[in-house]
């Protein structure tokens, strides 16, 4: 299949054969479009297109007041869906021009600048064929035109859609006021640019839709055709379109579906036809009219309804009065869904209409006939409404879905910035806890082992992009290198305890004379001895804080209260990462008491956003059972 959708004929849209009346159909589209500026048939896609050119929906161009009749009926003519009632060919179609124009001549259309029945030239300013300067004879200009045209036709693709085409002259009469002569040469030109334009499409072909595009868009309208047929119950039609699309596709479904249905329809129809035509050369009116109740009852608009409706009127009077009750149902049926807005329930109702006149002028076989027609309207417009609300739904739905889908895939975005802003707190607070070198009993303990694994697993983690997975294993790596260096201290200090305990365990020596006595030294630490331990007590509450450690803070503070360790508690659940700097101005000793002035830094992530700040603070610290501890902050 070759074409484009817009100038295609129902004939050709529906896969149906196809001969110059085809053309005459694409011709009259192009005369149509150069008339009003636009295409007869144009859709949103291109099976919308087919569609309404099957339909034959378009803007008459009647509306087109300024347009002569004559002109008009030509394209209304080339137009007809009806292939029969086109213009059997180009020759056809030419003449019918040649005597329009014959007739405005006749009537003295002074306007017309075609003078003789010779094809018109087309002709353009500069050394286009057909031009001629002022002065020069009509045949002076045909003999140049002839000389010119082989050198313009051997041109290139570019130079010929370049020329501007912009007058027909072939005889000079006098202009008038009547346009009709423009129309009828401009529908000459284009009898002459349709082969041109066909030479030219074929070579621009990658501009308009794939063979593969219009061929989905063939097989989805003729298959829309088939089932409106078999809707409609027009048997013969639908399985004509079933065989046209199963000769392409012969494990079409649809097109299956729809041959058995209409061969099943058309099997049961035919001898019941028969039957009721037998029955009445037999004078068994009743059997006659039960056949032809049947018959309409699988296709309403069957001929035989025609045929016996003198001969069997008196015997449907019941039969239209059942046919009315069932199109009463169907009716209100299609109204409890909304249907009335649809094309199919309109006609449905003029239909009815009708059937309710034959049936007061006591018509009841084409009452009968048209309450059942009416019915099946009903039918057919509740189901294509439900059809339409149900792809609605399932639209709302998609959209429904693919919202939750992108609200998912933000909250999962939040989530990841959130867990790298929490891995990034960890890792930057393990990173300076293992800046600080370790004494070697440290990494003899329990604990020390635990926190190299859990960093090993947090860089797996990281790896593989489970960044809350690798936050959680800094934080315990973290949490346990604290742990093996508190396990290291209160191993020395019970080692320290032990040996005091044992030398005081231990016998007395022999008494020796009194060695002459040294000279007294102080067991008192040093002021950079005391100043380290506090250093160290101040690192301690930087790592309590970082880590979230609530144990390790009331280690360092013992005087927390509960009020205050639940408010501690409560900033660590709600912060993801907290980084601590204490810049010490000056230390103060004064025998067990101490006091510190410091330049603090926070830097604090919280639903991942950091907030930094920077103040002076004052530590009071006291020495108690041999250690440092904080008793007080203030500012």
């Amino acid at each position: 299949v070759m074409g484009t959708p817009n100038y295609m004929s129902p004939e050709q849209v529906q896969g149906l054969k196809i001969d110059a009346r085809s053309d005459i159909f694409s011709l009259g589209a192009v005369f149509y479009e150069l008339l009003t500026r636009k295409k007869p048939f144009s859709g949103d896609s291109m099976h919308a297109t087919m569609f309404k050119v099957v339909q034959g929906k378009r803007e008459p161009l009647a509306r087109y007041t300024h347009l002569p009749p004559a002109i008009i009926q030509m394209v209304d003519r080339a137009l007809d869906p009806n292939v029969d009632g086109r213009f059997a060919d180009g020759n056809a179609l030419r003449e019918y021009i040649r005597n329009i124009r014959a007739d405005a001549l006749a009537r003295g259309d002074a306007d017309m600048t075609i003078s003789s029945r010779a094809d018109p030239t087309i002709t353009t300013f500069g050394t286009a064929p057909g031009s001629h300067p002022s002065g020069s004879s009509p045949s002076q200009g045909s003999a140049r035109s002839q000389s010119q045209s082989a050198g313009w036709a051997s041109g290139s693709h570019d130079t010929m859609r370049q020329a501007e085409m912009t007058e027909i002259s072939v005889g000079a009469v006098a202009p008038t006021s009547k346009p009709i002569g423009l129309y009828v040469g401009g529908a000459a030109v284009v009898l002459a640019i349709a082969a041109a334009s066909f030479y030219f499409t074929s070579r621009d072909a990658g501009s308009g839709p794939s063979v593969e595009e219009l061929g989905v868009a063939l097989v989805t309208t003729q298959q829309e055709l088939m089932e409106q047929s078999l809707e409609r119950r027009d048997y013969p039609a639908a399985l004509a379109q079933a065989r046209e699309l199963l000769a392409a596709d012969a494990q079409n479904a649809e097109a299956l579906r729809v041959r058995d249905a209409a061969q099943t329809a058309l099997a049961q129809i035919g001898p019941t036809v028969a039957e009721g035509r037998a029955a009445l050369e037999r004078g068994a009116s009743e059997e006659a009219a039960d056949a032809l109740r049947r018959v309409r009852a699988l296709d309403p608009n069957h001929p035989l309804g025609a045929e016996l409706n003198d001969q069997l009127n008196q015997y449907f009077q019941r039969q239209a009065e059942s046919a009315q009750r069932d199109m009463t149902q169907a009716r209100s049926a299609a109204f409890s869904v909304g249907a009335t807005s649809r094309p199919e329930f309109q006609r449905a109702e003029s239909l009815r209409q009708q059937a309710s006149a034959n049936f007061n002028r006591s018509e009841y076989t084409s009452a009968a006939q048209n309450f059942l027609a009416a019915r099946d309207g009903y039918q057919q417009a509740r189901a294509t409404y439900q059809q339409a609300e149900s792809a609605l739904s399932a639209q709302s739905e998609q959209a429904r879905q693919a919202q939750q889908a992108q609200q998912a895939a933000q909250a999962e975005a939040e989530a990841q910035a959130g867990a790298r802003a929490e891995l990034e707190g960890a890792e930057n607070a393990w990173t300076r806890l293992r800046s600080r070198p370790d004494e070697a009993g440290v990494t003899e303990q329990p604990s020390y082992q635990r926190a190299m694994s859990e960093e090993a697993a947090a860089k797996g983690f990281a790896s593989s992009g489970d960044w809350s997975g690798a936050a959680r294993s800094y934080q315990s790596a973290t949490s346990y290198l604290e742990a093996a260096r508190s396990e290291y201290r209160e191993a020395e200090k019970r080692r320290v305890a032990e040996e005091a305990r044992r030398a005081a365990a231990a016998p007395p020596p022999p008494t020796l004379p009194p060695p002459r006595a040294p000279p007294a030294v102080s067991s008192t630490p040093s002021v950079a001895q005391e100043e380290a331990a506090i250093r160290e007590a101040l690192a301690t509450y930087e790592r309590a804080l970082e880590s979230e450690n609530l144990d390790l803070f009331r280690r360092i503070k013992p005087n927390l209260s509960a009020d205050e360790a639940q408010r501690l508690q409560s900033s660590f659940d709600a912060m993801d990462s907290h980084e601590l700097g204490l810049e010490i101005q000056s230390i103060v000793i004064e025998g067990d008491r101490a006091t510190v002035n410091l330049t603090r830094r926070d830097v604090i992530v919280f639903r991942g956003r950091s907030n930094e700040s920077s103040r002076t603070q004052t530590f009071m610290l006291a020495k108690i059972a041999g250690s440092w501890v904080i008793t007080q902050i203030g500012q």
